[in-house]
This record gives C-alpha cells, structure tokens and sequence, in this order.
C-alpha cells in the first residue's frame, strides 16, 4: 500500500477501498500488539496490585455498586476489560458476568486471575 493512500491521519481521497481496508487493519494490529504488551505491564504493576486485590477480596467499586444495587444473579457484559480486575469484582458480588477484550493477552491473565480468585 502506498503511503500517499493511507497514513495515521487516514485515507486520502484517492485511497481505494482496498488500501482504505488494508490501512485500517495495520492500524488496529498495532493497536492489539499495544494492549497485549500493556497487559503484561500492567498486570504487575503497583497501581492495579493485582496481589492485594486477590488477597484482600475486593468487590466492584463502591459507588458503582451503590448505583446498580444487588447483582446476584444479573447479568452484566464488561466491555474492555483489560485483565478483568472489574470483571472479577462483579463476578465476587454475585453477577453473572463476561469480560470482553481484543487482547488476548489480557484475556488469558484475566482467566488466570479468576482461578486465582476462585471465581
């Protein structure tokens, strides 16, 4: 594809359907390989401590809960779940809930993490 077609600011007006395509899908590739390379960062970093949430047994954040109320038995789709910290909270108070992610790796960390969990 030529670079005149398709650049990060998009497809010029000459670019076909083709490169417009081809274009899209080396951006979002890129975009997945990002999230994957995230997910493994992110996943032993301090900020999500991921070691204190399967310790101490966190629940879905407070005020979120406060506004949904009782979510045994409901079920709720998270989407971008990233690793599935969230996820797993809803899941911890009694939700029937999937996590949906483009990352691979972050679903597979978020399936260990729910082992992990117990959940």
């Amino acid at each position: 594809m030529s670079n005149d077609a398709y650049d990060n600011d998009g497809p010029s007006a000459s670019a076909t359907g083709n490169e417009i395509a081809e274009g899209l899908a080396e951006q979002f590739s890129a975009n997945r390989r990002n999230w994957d390379n995230r997910a493994a960062i992110h996943l032993g970093s301090s900020f999500y401590d991921v070691d204190a949430w399967l310790s101490e047994q966190h629940g879905p954040d407070p005020r979120e809960a406060g506004l949904l109320g009782n979510v045994t038995g409901v079920a709720l789709v998270h989407l971008q779940c990233h690793f599935g910290l969230d996820t797993l909270a809803w899941a911890r108070a009694g939700a029937d809930v999937v996590g949906l992610d483009f990352s691979g790796t972050a679903i597979a960390n978020a399936r260990d993490l729910a082992a992990k969990a117990g959940l």
